[in-house]
């Protein structure tokens, strides 16, 4: 059996070696570390294919993003 197949039965189908590459490059991105640069570390030959891995929720940066711009907007006025 591959470490894939063992890590499946281990986890009864809950985690793949998949999630540990998806969690690394999301760690990366949260670290701050430029999408370039991790398209490298993670072995890819464009970013569309890391976007895949950095696909997640988002909705909380919006938030924070729109309150940034709001406050920026009160200071401007």
């Amino acid at each position: 059996k591959t470490a894939s197949d063992k890590l499946r039965q281990i986890s009864e189908g809950r985690v793949t070696l998949y999630d540990f590459r998806r969690t690394y490059a999301v760690w990366l991105e949260a670290a701050g570390v430029l999408k370039s640069h991790i398209v490298i570390f993670m072995g890819h030959s464009s970013l569309t294919m890391t976007d895949l891995y950095l696909k997640q929720d988002v909705s909380p940066h919006l938030i924070a993003d729109a309150e940034k711009l709001a406050g920026y907007i009160a200071q401007s006025s």
